[in-house]
């Protein structure tokens, strides 16, 4: 979480290619936190090797966001379709221990996923639909959306959001 929070993707990567080494193997948290910070820097192949051979839906929305910034269209687009399959199989969102495993703990659990598996849906087509529009604009426009949600009053407040968000100085 400290790379993500400092934006250090090459301390992240240091650290999971040492997992092995300490006798820890990184659970899936720590590989979801490790592909946004890729997907953050712009480095969707990094960020999907990231999430290993169990991706979920959430990681996946920012890989997509980051091939459609990238100007990668047809592969945000079938990140996108791979989002969606995802949620459809009921694979989309990992579930997680907690200290307290009970009944109302599940449910609240699955609850969250649901409503995490309904926001990743939401930006996965919003991430489509600005990639399925040829101007650099409309793309950055629509991802936005995605990023800041459509509360944004001012321009301003949009580009401080994408800049924060996915680091761009150009936002």
């Amino acid at each position: 979480r400290a790379c993500l929070v400092r934006g250090r993707p090459d301390v992240a990567a240091w650290a999971m290619a040492h997992c092995g080494k300490w006798g820890v193997e990184a659970d899936a948290s720590a590989k979801a936190y490790v592909a946004r910070l890729e997907a953050a820097a712009l480095r969707p192949d990094a960020a999907r090797r990231a999430l290993g051979d169990a991706p979920e839906a959430e990681p996946l929305v920012w890989i997509a966001r980051a091939q459609a910034l990238l100007g990668q269209r047809d592969a945000a687009i079938s990140t996108c379709a791979e989002v969606d399959a995802l949620l459809d199989s009921g694979a989309g969102e990992a579930p997680r221990q907690g200290r307290r495993d009970d009944a109302t703990r599940d449910a609240s659990n699955a609850h969250f996923r649901r409503h995490r598996g309904d926001e990743a849906r939401r930006d996965a087509a919003l991430v489509r639909e600005a990639s399925s529009d040829a101007s650099a604009g409309a793309t950055v426009g629509v991802l936005s959306r995605v990023v800041v949600g459509d509360a944004m009053e001012t321009s301003a407040a949009h580009a401080a959001a994408l800049a924060k968000g996915f680091g761009l100085e150009e936002a």
